[in-house]
């Protein structure tokens, strides 16, 4: 499955690795790209170009665009045999969706926890997808729309999405050029929609926020949903300089506002060697340790029963604060 990805590459690092023109506003990196909501792509008829489109598919004899069932995911194994996909493999209305990672959730029963996948030594990579259209019967206004082939999962994603073990179709360099090629027939297309090697894939765990595509009627989209969490038994930490880097966010707002958002819950009392102790209550929680290496400011936060909450949380607070 591939409900959500991420496209948080600016234009600059997008067009660096597809030397295409870029059809329409510059783009915005995205952090939580839903269904009905718009993507990057390029497509096997206009091969030179990369356009928005809206992810999920809406056939062109729909009565509206309106999403009534799972079209953005397509089954590599079932597509012949579906009315609605089998015209498009034979027509060529394959195309790649432009992304950079994509989550996936582990069911803990109650809650479901977020992990990002990305691939290594790519900024972005693509999807396999197809494509389609449909004209507004009213206006004649033409939308766009695609959606993400999948396979079974490989072992990484698998130990996340075990119930229903699928992933999306990640192509290599060869592997995009032949998806998008008009000589090739369907059938030797779909002998690339297999498991991406994890070996070059990571995983990160990231904010119970991902959970949401809206927040306070707004698109839920910042770069605090991509800060990796350290899941690690005993003891979680955060490397705020890394999880920043990662996530592409100026340090210092997170410093500032973790500082901040821990007075809100606790009592943060300064030492005289700069290290603040954490108390709730009259417990001891733990302790910040500010030190310096190389320059640059790094901040371990030790406080287990803290520092997942907090992580989550986070992206919201440096969010609001630029605002």
């Amino acid at each position: 499955m591939c409900v959500r990805y991420t496209l948080t590459a600016d234009d600059k690092e997008i067009l660096k690795e597809h030397p295409l023109k870029l059809v329409g506003e510059p783009w915005e990196p995205h952090y939580n790209i839903a269904p009905t909501l718009k993507g990057l792509v390029i497509t096997a008829d206009d091969p030179k170009l990369i356009q928005y489109m809206r992810f999920g598919i809406v056939p062109y004899w729909a009565e509206s665009l309106v999403l009534t069932y799972d079209t953005w995911n397509i089954r590599s194994e079932e597509v012949m045999d579906k009315k609605m996909y089998r015209p498009l493999m034979v027509h060529h209305k394959t195309c790649l969706v432009i992304a950079d990672g994509f989550y996936e959730w582990f069911n803990a029963k109650p809650e479901k926890l977020p992990y990002r996948f990305t691939v290594k030594n790519r900024k972005t990579f693509c999807f396999a997808g197809l494509w389609s259209e449909w004209v507004d019967p009213e206006t004649k206004e033409a939308f766009r729309t695609c959606g993400i082939m999948t396979t079974v999962a490989n072992r990484m994603v698998a130990e996340v999405h075990y119930e229903k073990p699928r992933m999306p179709v990640i192509l290599d360099k060869k592997g995009e050029s032949m998806w998008l090629s008009k000589y090739l027939a369907p059938a030797e297309k779909l002998k690339l929609c297999v498991p991406f090697p994890d070996e070059l894939m990571d995983k990160s765990r990231v904010s119970n926020r991902v959970n949401k595509v809206h927040k306070k009627d707004k698109p839920n989209n910042d770069a605090g949903l991509i800060l990796p969490l350290n899941t690690d038994e005993q003891p979680k930490m955060i490397n705020l300089e890394y999880s920043c880097k990662v996530a592409g966010v100026d340090i210092t707002y997170a410093i500032e506002f973790e500082i901040e958002y821990l007075r809100t819950l606790y009592t943060v009392k300064p030492q005289e060697n700069g290290d603040f102790i954490i108390y709730q209550g009259a417990t001891y929680i733990g302790r910040l340790e500010p030190t310096i290496a190389d320059s640059t400011f790094v901040r371990w936060l030790t406080a287990d029963l803290m520092s997942l909450e907090l992580a989550q949380t986070l992206g919201e607070l440096i969010e609001d604060k630029q605002a």
